[in-house]
């Protein structure tokens, strides 16, 4: 489960590569994210570093995008491991910190209130190895970039001739709350007839299981001419949601859209796609909008509240 929500994570970076998506927020546990990307930050950071995290008891949950998140982490391991050509130790402290007054860091301000702060310590294994200036490195830049799109800061602060780079993210309210106990997806209160249309049979098949054990009726067609065919066929089939990929060949999602509720008035439209740009084309035509790759979770809840009575 956790190797397909990393390829479903990058497959989202992929697709996003020339315009990145909105940053979408949710309730994250920093220290089990790092343990959980551990191992691919080995991977980048090679043999000769070595990676510690050390989180302190009880770190407080922050409101970030998870995705964005670890990319921070995995252009940070990138810039670590630039700055320790030779050999060295990147160290990962997380802890919890509280200012009662607003803290400068250089050019940086911290307002006052509860924050949860990720020091990457660089440490290479000799005097002699060169550390580049790890400010200017291009991974670090980026990544500061990110931190600031989810309310956070990032300076490098540098002792001894070795940096730290240090993050500040802003506590979740509730603390200690992890994204793996957020509140149960909304699910619909009656079973309901479903059209559901898409071009990959793959995920067309999960999506039908997903909601085939909620209690739902659901006919599945692979395009939009295939979908409209179904309607003519069945004539006791009166669905009360059309789930519609977006980009499709014969015919795509927004024209079966616009057909589908002439034929059905009433009926909710859920749009899906993997393109962050169709997003405001599904808002302009007044239907949802759920983006690919999706979790069980999301798909539950966004068919349970078009659904509701």
């Amino acid at each position: 489960e956790k190797a397909a929500h990393r390829a479903s994570l990058l497959t989202n970076q992929l697709l996003a590569f020339s315009k990145p998506p909105a940053t979408r927020k949710g309730t994250l546990q920093l220290s089990e994210l790092l343990n959980e990307l551990v191992k691919m930050l080995a991977r980048l950071l090679g043999d000769r570093i070595n990676i510690k995290i050390n989180p302190a008891h009880g770190v407080w949950a922050v409101q970030a995008d998870r995705s964005q998140i670890e990319q921070v982490f995995i252009n940070l391991a990138v810039a670590s491991r630039e700055a320790m050509p030779l050999a060295g130790d990147l160290i990962i402290d997380i802890n919890n910190e509280i200012y009662t007054e607003a803290i400068r860091f250089g050019k940086y301000v911290l307002p006052t209130g509860s924050y949860v702060l990720v020091s990457l310590r660089i440490v290479p294994s000799s005097e002699k190895s060169p550390s580049k200036n790890i400010e200017e490195n291009r991974s670090v830049l980026a990544a500061r970039s990110v931190i600031e799109e989810n309310d956070g800061i990032l300076f490098v602060k540098t002792f001894q001739g070795n940096p730290t780079i240090n993050i500040y993210f802003p506590s979740a309210a509730g603390d200690v709350v992890t994204d793996k106990r957020e509140a149960a997806p909304k699910r619909a209160s009656k079973a309901a007839a479903i059209l559901l249309v898409e071009d990959d049979s793959s995920l067309r098949q999960f999506t039908k299981t997903v909601l085939s054990r909620l209690g739902h009726h659901v006919l599945e067609a692979n395009d939009g001419e295939e979908a409209l065919e179904i309607l003519e066929n069945n004539s006791n089939f009166s669905p009360e949601l059309l789930i519609t990929d977006m980009v499709m060949p014969r015919l795509g999602g927004i024209e079966l859209a616009r057909t589908f509720s002439k034929k059905i008035r009433g009926a909710e439209v859920l749009l899906v796609s993997g393109y962050p740009e169709q997003q405001a084309i599904a808002q302009q035509s007044g239907h949802a909008f759920l983006k690919k790759p999706f979790a069980v979770g999301e798909l539950i809840s966004r068919v349970g509240t078009l659904l509701a009575d």
